[in-house]
């Protein structure tokens, strides 16, 4: 009896085992200036991405993004110098490189004329597995198809799929909430829906201490969020569930 009541725990912790969630928030919000130290460049009710919260059970999951960017429809507006300023992709690293992403909008590999292009576009709310960062990441640079200083340089904005560089995996549901977190009418919460369909690499990689987030406001990068998924204590869990097992059953075999 005892040994199946471990069983039972055991069975439960690892099913906690695929389940996580964290938090990632913006440090400095509505800090604004003209420079990249800065936590936005320009206007904060244009571009102030305020947290994140991502969370994975099973093979379902739901990431929530708080941004002032955008509209319902995520549609891109004009910038300084005449640019179109696209919403960035959401994108997951582990152990800080780009391994994962997440399209916020249907496109192309870039949004102006000039930058860098190859492959073909994109599926909003389609989570992609990266096969090579060199070619199926674009920075701020490449799609904006410049390096003035109106943006952070450098910056990973955007999903490309060059010489296939890029895995569908899963497509997901995208969805815009109004005064998301209920502090302030101009911000939204971008809400990316997965039902039922993350392959267990993604969820296996989201459950580790390594795995991270990256996402820009806009592809000029005005504002940037990053964090990682510091503490998988569901992992623990399931550890300590399996060490439980292991004792029960060798002592029930000592019994017999």
């Amino acid at each position: 009896m005892k040994a199946i009541t471990l069983a039972i725990l055991w069975l439960a912790f690892s099913a906690a085992a695929f389940a996580g969630s964290f938090t990632v928030n913006d440090p400095f919000p509505g800090s604004s200036c003209a420079s990249p130290g800065c936590d936005v460049i320009g206007d904060p009710m244009k571009f102030d991405i305020q947290k994140g919260t991502f969370t994975a059970s099973g093979t379902s999951g739901q990431f929530d993004i708080f941004t002032n960017f955008g509209t319902a429809n995520l549609a891109p507006f004009a910038g300084a110098g005449a640019y179109n300023l696209f919403i960035g992709d959401l994108l997951f690293t582990v152990n800080g490189v780009v391994k994962y992403g997440v399209a916020l909008t249907a496109h192309g590999e870039t949004g102006n004329a000039g930058a860098r292009t190859g492959g073909g576009s994109l599926i909003a709310g389609e989570l992609y597995q990266v096969l090579n960062v060199a070619n199926g990441i674009e920075t701020s640079d490449q799609a904006m198809g410049t390096s003035g200083s109106i943006f952070r340089n450098g910056e990973n904005v955007w999903l490309r799929n060059v010489s296939g560089s890029l895995s569908a995996l899963a497509l997901g549901n995208i969805s815009v909430i109004a005064n998301g977190n209920g502090t302030t009418g101009a911000e939204l919460d971008i809400r990316i829906n997965f039902a039922g369909n993350l392959p267990a690499g993604f969820v296996s990689d989201f459950n580790t201490a390594g795995f991270g987030i990256s996402f820009a406001a806009a592809t000029c990068a005005n504002d940037i969020m990053t964090g990682t998924n510091a503490v998988p204590e569901p992992m623990t869990m399931s550890l300590i569930g399996a060490g439980l097992l292991s004792l029960g059953f060798a002592r029930r075999f000592r019994k017999s």
